[in-house]
């Protein structure tokens, strides 16, 4: 039971970016793909994953790459890996943020 309400709440952190899209006027996907590579590789050295990572049930991709769901059995583990989830969630957005991006509804034009 646990394990299906965290993959529920994993979910639910994601969904909410799972109909966005980063978005920057004059941006092409190059360049697009070129600054989330980067803003991956700054929050990886700001949030290191521990060196063995526990069981993955699978990942979600949205505008930001794909992500593995990780369920692990251990509670204080969960919380863990929600709180890591969401501080580079937080982080990547700083980071294109500071880049001129904007998360926009995938049916939206770029942003003025």
């Amino acid at each position: 039971m646990r394990k299906i309400l965290l993959l529920v709440v994993c979910l639910g952190v994601f969904c909410g970016c799972a109909d966005t899209r980063w978005s920057k006027a004059g941006a092409d996907p190059a360049m697009l793909a070129q600054d989330l590579e980067q803003c991956w590789s700054t929050v990886a050295l700001q949030v290191p994953r521990p060196a063995t990572m526990p069981r993955s049930m699978g990942t979600v991709t949205g505008s930001g790459g794909s992500v593995p769901i990780v369920v692990n059995t251990e509670p204080s583990q969960n919380a863990e890996s929600i709180d890591r989830l969401q501080r580079e969630e937080r982080l990547l957005a700083q980071c294109m943020n500071a880049k001129g991006y904007a998360r926009v509804s995938a049916g939206e034009a770029n942003p003025k």
